[in-house]
């Protein structure tokens, strides 16, 4: 981190951050971008149940309720002292379940009613102005804010329409592709470029913009693309074994 001084990490951080697992080790982030990964990984254990108990309903009421839930699960064990740092941002994910589930149950009725794409950035804005409001409203409970601000996002995604294909989209899309990598490396290349480089302001911010649109590339060619597929090679492997086990079992019932 830039701005602060250079401290050596024990070797039980070291592996919690390789593990991303922080949050569950108490352990501190090696760079600060890192601490919303462990939350993420997560969700990403949680999703999966979610799912699969949003795909047997037909409600969007069922995804208010998890939400719901959620958050009243954060409150009542904040309330009785017991530490939710694990539970702390579900709500926030939960929200996206929402959305999920609004575009699930009303897909063919969404089509006729759906906001302009080029309204969103406006929607951003006003969101933003929502939770800047309500963290002076209740500053006691911060959570309040991203809690309502994350379910309203949920609730208004599904009606608003995408672009079609443009230089803007194309954009878009390639900066979604490496945003994982310039996310990660932008402290240490800001680090590099404007504490460590003593160059003229110029050459530094060259450095600055090179480097952030390289290393997030080689980032992803490297490491990410590789990983991805692995993990759609395991997924689809899997995928086949449950259809084959799921065909199996018909074919018997059917006997």
């Amino acid at each position: 981190m830039p701005d602060r001084a250079y401290e050596w990490f024990s070797l039980r951080t070291i592996l919690s951050n390789f593990a991303l697992a922080q949050n569950l080790t108490r352990s501190q982030s090696v760079i600060g971008p890192l601490w919303s990964l462990p939350f993420e990984v997560n969700m990403y254990v949680l999703l999966p149940i979610v799912h699969r108990m949003l795909s047997a309903d037909q409600s969007v009421v069922a995804a208010l309720v998890v939400w719901g839930w959620a958050g009243l699960l954060r409150v009542l064990l904040l309330a009785i002292g017991i530490d939710v740092t694990l539970i702390e941002y579900m709500p926030c994910f939960l929200a996206g379940a929402v959305a999920y589930q609004i575009a699930r149950v009303n897909r063919n009725r969404l089509t006729g009613y759906q906001l302009p794409g080029y309204l969103w950035p406006s929607t951003i804005i006003v969101l933003g102005a929502l939770h800047v409001l309500l963290s002076a409203e209740f500053p006691a409970h911060p959570f309040l804010s991203d809690y309502t601000v994350c379910l309203v996002l949920g609730l208004v995604i599904p009606y608003f329409s995408d672009l079609g294909t443009s230089i803007l989209t194309n954009a878009g899309r390639a900066i979604a592709t490496y945003s994982y990598g310039v996310y990660l490396f932008h402290i240490p290349i800001m680090w590099l470029a404007f504490v460590r480089l003593t160059s003229s302001l110029p050459v530094r911010w060259a450095v600055f913009t090179v480097l952030s649109s390289v290393i997030p590339w080689l980032s992803y060619q490297l490491l990410e693309a590789p990983v991805i597929a692995i993990g759609k090679k395991i997924a689809d492997r899997w995928a086949q074994q449950t259809a084959c086990v799921t065909e199996g079992a018909f074919r018997a019932a059917a006997r």
